[in-house]
Order: C-alpha cells, then structure tokens, then sequence
C-alpha cells in the first residue's frame, strides 16, 4: 500500500491535510518530529477512520525533533498508549545500538495494540552489508522491519531488490525498504514487485518528508504503484537527463487508458556506468522494452541484440524493444521529424537546412530529410571532415532568410537551462524556418529569438508525440508476450 507521509509543516496545515488525504490514502504516517508545534493531545481529537502511523526520528537519524531525547522518549510512549496508532516507527541509530530506554519503549509497544517498525537509515550511502542488519534487526522480533539507505548510485536501487528477494522467505516479518534521492525512485515505485510491505509518497509535491519521496497523487495514478505485481511489465527511459521527459505522463497514461499491465519508469543513468546499470535492469527486472533518449541513442546501439533496417542507416537507436529473449534496437525519430514538417512540406522545398548536432537525433533528422532534396549541413561543437564547428553557423546564415531552415538537434535550451540559445539572435532572419526539437519548454529561448525575428518557429512536440506513439506500438507487442 501507499502511505502517505504527513510533515514539514504547521500544526494547523497538518490537521488540514489529514483531513485531506484520508479521503484517498489507505494509510497516513505522522512525522511529528517536522511538525512545528506538534500536539498530541489536539491531534487525538481529530475523528479519522484510516490506519496511521506514528513517527518521531531522533536528528541522529535524519529527524527534526529539537528537544531531549527524553522527551521525544516519552512522545512516542504516549503515541503508544493513546491506542490510536495502528503502527509506531521506532528508529535505531546506524551502528544498530541500541539504548536501554529503547528498548523498554519496543517492549512497550510489543504489550500494546500498536505494531512496531523497527526502522535503520543511512543517510549518506547505501552499504552492501544489508543483509545483516536486516538479520540483526530481526533479532529485536518487531512487527516489520524499514530499512532505508541513500542512493548515490542507480545502482543502489537493485541492493534494495536484492535484500528484498532474499528477505522474502522470511514470511513472518514485513519489510519496508527503499533508496532515498533522486537516483532511488524506482525502489520507492517498484515495491510491491519485490513482496516489500509498503512505499510511503507525501502529500504533495513540496511537502516531502525525505529525499526523493513522490506525490501521492504521481504514485498511485500515474505509475499505480500499488497495483504493481511480479509480473507487470516493465519500460522505461534510458537517458541522462531525463527530468525533462514528458515520457513517464504519456505512456503510463496509454498503460492505464488500455487497462495494461505495464508501467514506464525513468532510468536516469549516468554514462560512466550504462552498460553495468543497464545490465542491472534487464537482469532484476526483465524489461519489455526502452524508450532511448540523450545521450544514448548511438551508445544503446552495443546493447540490443540486433537492429532494425532504419536504425542500422540511421546509425542510432531510440527505441529497444524485446522479441523473444533478443532486444532488438529501432528508431522512431524519423517518423517525428516527417510529422513535425509535414505541414512545412511546401514551404522548405529548395531551402537549405541547418542541422545543429551530430548525436541520435540529428542523424534521424538528416535520414528523414536525405530524400527530400534539400541540401543539409551539419555544425556541432566537435567539427570533423562532414561537420562544421558550431561557431561557424553565423556566416551562412547570410542574406534571406527565405532559404534556410534552422533545425536544432542538440539539448541547448532545454529545462532546466531555459535561457541558453545554440543560435545567436543575429543569425535569424526574417522568412527563416525554424524548429527546435526541444518540446520541455513549449518555446525555448531559440523559439523566442525566432519570432521576434520574423521566422516561422516550431517546437519538437509534434515530433515527440509521433515517435512516441509509434513506440507504443512496438511497445503492445512486448505486452502479449510473456517473459
């Protein structure tokens, strides 16, 4: 299940918002160490139906509470013997020592009504000696055990996994755990494919109470994480970064709109470590297939098992998809590109096109637009014998515009570095064509620059949207076969 984890605010907005979210949430957490002027006694006086938590974590162990110890000692008895708290968390410090007064406060809560979470944090890393304290947690005999690290790897993701299958046999205890951090995420959306007991998701974005945690809305109705099975489908995006990508929204929606098994995550890897941390992904979670984006489109094509017509001419993959026990490397961003300047055709006839990149989306680009007649030249950062240093652009964009068609194929201007422009304002020119195949902003800086100028300016949503959706049909296939 998802709990939603209540904190980091007032003790006012806190009564607001478990009003809130106990309309939608199967199980509430109190994080009363972030509550600022948290009462216990006015907090009991609230009448709400669903199970909750309580949580208080000591500053040792990534908490906020600010007075004594004794004190918060004696909070968390008092949440136990109000009997309103179906679980209390109660939190050990990293070197699994454990104080006397904790553990009269475990054997408190093993007398009452409540259950114990018995919850480990490392805040700085994600150890490979999990399994351990997993075992030495086990020891204390609570009601379930949270073990919580931090990524600072994707990598980090799949020691979770790994703990989880192997705590899995032990079916007397429940087991929370997760990677904090961006690079976690899908540890925290993965859970119930791995037997874990629950994810926690905060009330709304700005209102985490740990690194990384994802809006309760985001996890259960755009990755339905609580829907999750072992044998839900699973894609996503290869690329790095990937924040800006529209991706997840649209092909978790196409999942849930079909009534499909299936969920998209994002794998933001980092290039040092692709080829092992794709290598992860296919071993713990037997992908169906990826969507590819930069800057991986040309790395990707070593790691599919074969290509397709287009992708070898191409010479980059966008799209990986599994046929049988092979992945097989495709590419849709020509179609894209076709379906963003079809309304253009007429107007870039006998235009000369600059292409701005060398990467996977240029070399689409410039497969889509070989048999078109228009003759292309190519400008990027690393000039060789076929491509132009970037900084020569300015001087063929000379003249009338009315012949050129600009076309930006590198992530310049993209969120969240929305100011920059690969294209000085002064090689615009009024007549000029100009498509920037960033869709995250609508109008990049580029795009701006461009009307002011006089240009026709288009945006890459158009071509996003075609190649995705011929994705999606590669994609249905993986779905009705079974791996």
């Amino acid at each position: 299940m998802i709990c939603v984890s209540l904190g980091d605010c007032s003790m006012p907005e806190l009564l607001k918002n478990l009003r809130r979210a106990s309309k939608s949430a199967e199980l509430i957490e109190i994080r009363a160490d972030s509550i600022r002027d948290f009462s216990l006694p006015l907090f009991l006086k609230q009448k709400i139906d669903k199970p909750l938590i309580f949580t208080c974590y000591d500053k040792s162990n990534g908490g906020a509470f600010r007075s004594a110890e004794a004190e918060r000692i004696k909070l968390l008895s008092s949440a136990v013997s109000s009997r309103r708290f179906e679980y209390v968390t109660i939190d050990v410090p990293e070197s699994l020592k454990i104080s006397e007064p904790i553990k009269k406060l475990i054997g408190l809560v093993r007398r009452s009504k409540s259950k114990t979470i018995l919850a480990h944090h490392n805040h700085h890393r994600t150890p490979d000696n999990l399994e351990a304290i997993y075992k030495k947690l086990c020891g204390y005999k609570p009601d379930v055990i949270k073990i919580v690290t931090y990524a600072r790897r994707f990598s980090d993701n799949f020691k979770i996994f790994k703990l989880a299958q192997r705590a899995a046999a032990r079916r007397d205890l429940k087991l929370i755990a997760f990677c904090m951090g961006d690079k976690g995420v899908i540890s925290r959306i993965l859970y119930k494919k791995f037997g874990l007991f629950l994810t926690y998701a905060s009330y709304k974005r700005g209102r985490e109470t740990a690194d990384g945690q994802i809006p309760f809305k985001q996890m259960k109705y755009l990755y339905r994480a609580d829907s999750i099975n072992r044998r839900t489908k699973v894609f996503g995006l290869l690329g790095n970064p990937i924040k800006h990508s529209y991706s997840p929204v649209l092909f978790n929606g196409l999942f849930r709109a079909g009534e499909l098994d299936a969920v998209y995550l994002p794998f933001d890897l980092e290039p040092e470590y692709f080829r092992s941390d794709l290598a992860l992904i296919k071993s713990f979670l037997k992908p169906a297939g990826f969507s590819v984006t930069s800057p991986y489109k040309v790395t990707a094509i070593k790691s599919v098992d074969r290509l397709n017509k287009n992708a070898k001419e191409i010479g980059a993959v966008n799209t990986i998809y599994r046929q049988g026990n092979k992945f097989v490397g495709t590419n849709t961003d020509w179609i894209g590109v076709i379906e963003a300047l079809l309304p253009l055709r007429k107007l870039i006839n006998c235009r000369q096109a600059l292409i701005l990149g060398k990467g996977g989306a240029a070399r689409a680009i410039i497969y889509a637009l070989k048999h078109s007649g228009i003759k292309m030249i190519v400008f990027a950062r690393k000039s060789n014998n076929n491509i132009l240093p970037l900084n020569r652009i300015t001087q063929y964009c000379r003249g009338s515009g009315n012949d050129k068609i600009i076309i930006n194929a590198t992530p310049v201007g993209m969120f969240p570095n929305i100011n920059k422009s690969p294209v000085p304002k002064t090689c615009l020119k009024k007549g000029m064509i100009v498509f920037d195949t960033i869709y995250n902003p609508a109008e990049t800086r580029l795009m701006k620059d461009a009307r002011s100028k006089g240009c026709l300016a288009v945006n890459g949503l158009r071509m996003f949207l075609a190649q995705a959706l011929r994705q999606m049909e590669y994609f249905t296939v993986c779905l009705d076969v079974d791996m």
